[in-house]
């Protein structure tokens, strides 16, 4: 089958690693497969040597051009590819290749990879619309999978996996561990909360003054969070990493990890925390992937949205009880059997097939 992936772009972010995952696990199940960008930028994701990319050049100079224009890029990308299957990835690719297709012999299937349910944004609304209108969708939870109510009898659901690669069946024993904290994200206040982390923490290095907090990401809002840390005289004790692109690699010897997100889709960092054993405080966000994952407080601790004060409780929680913090560890380690990419890329191939046919 030839496959053709569209998404924006495939800088760091857990949208293209996911991409970056299952278009590598269908190339090496055969099909030939082509991702395309149609805002272009840099290549920051590991791509299989027989996926042919191409990013638009130049990238469009505002954001008018670009929902002007990426159709008609859309649309001569599938010309030129003649795919069996398009595969567009989050809202706004959804919609333009909605658009780029009309009148065209080929079939489409839209991937949400986010919270619908919060989106406020007029054009963002219309576009939701318009990614009803494909022939088939893929989404992470059931709940999403409901708010396209034209697409739901056509769709299906197929979570995250986890990349086999970053299992690490030995992780270093708790007791043992750096006093470290964690956040992993793209500094975007709106979403990913740092505020509410900045303000737990605040709460918590009061009782547990040895701790750090590590910022792991990048984003609009990175000088803004500094400024906050700044401002609740917290810099002794908060470092500021900026994007890693092997994230897991340098929070393996943290005690643990905090996720202070008001929505996700089923949020890849907390899959390579199971990865790595570490423990996992998160917020319940919607709609609903962490509590998917950590479930009855069983393989992580749930908080309420933006509640910093139960955020930092949980925190103190884990490293006082080192017996908890195992049995979390522990947990989310056999959770992990439930996203191996085996099982999950062999949803994707099937249900494309399906499509296809």
């Amino acid at each position: 089958m030839k496959i053709l992936f569209i998404i924006r772009d495939m800088v760091t972010g857990g949208a293209g690693k996911q991409l970056a995952l299952t278009a590598n696990a269908l190339a090496e199940k055969g099909h030939s497969v082509f991702l395309y960008t149609y805002y272009g930028g840099e290549l920051q994701h590991i791509l299989n040597k027989d996926i042919q990319y191409t990013a638009q050049k130049p990238s469009p100079k505002n954001k008018l051009l670009e929902y002007i224009l990426s159709p008609l890029h859309i649309r001569k990308q599938i010309k030129r590819i003649r795919p069996d299957v398009v595969v567009s990835w989050r809202c706004n690719a959804g919609c333009f290749t909605v658009l780029a297709t009309i009148g065209l012999k080929v079939k489409t299937v839209f991937s949400e990879r986010t919270d619908p349910y919060t989106e406020t944004s007029l054009a963002l609304k219309i576009s939701s619309w318009i990614c009803n209108f494909s022939d088939g969708g893929v989404f992470q939870l059931e709940k999403v999978r409901e708010y396209y109510k034209r697409l739901y009898k056509k769709s299906t659901v197929i979570p995250n996996p986890i990349n086999k690669n970053i299992i690490i069946s030995n992780p270093a024993p708790y007791d043992k561990r750096l006093k470290k904290i964690v956040h992993v994200g793209r500094m975007e206040i709106s979403q990913k909360r740092q505020d509410v982390m900045l303000n737990a923490f605040e709460i918590f290095v009061k009782q547990h003054p040895d701790y750090t907090l590590h910022f792991y990401g990048d984003g609009r809002d990175f000088n803004k969070v500094k400024h906050l840390a700044a401002e609740k005289n917290l810099l002794n004790n908060v470092i500021f990493h900026g994007d890693f692109p092997n994230i897991t690699n340098v929070i393996q010897d943290a005690k643990m990890l905090v996720l202070t997100s008001d929505y996700e889709g089923i949020p890849n960092v907390i899959l390579e925390a199971f990865a790595i054993g570490v423990p996992v405080v998160s917020t319940n966000c919607s709609p609903g992937g962490a509590k998917l994952l950590l479930g009855n407080n069983r393989n992580g601790l749930l908080a309420d949205i933006g509640n910093f004060q139960e955020i930092a409780f949980l925190m103190h929680q884990i490293i006082s009880e080192k017996h908890l913090a195992e049995k979390i560890i522990a947990n989310g380690l056999a959770k992990l059997k439930e996203f191996s990419t085996d099982v999950i890329f062999a949803k994707w191939n099937d249900y494309l097939t399906k499509i296809e046919n």
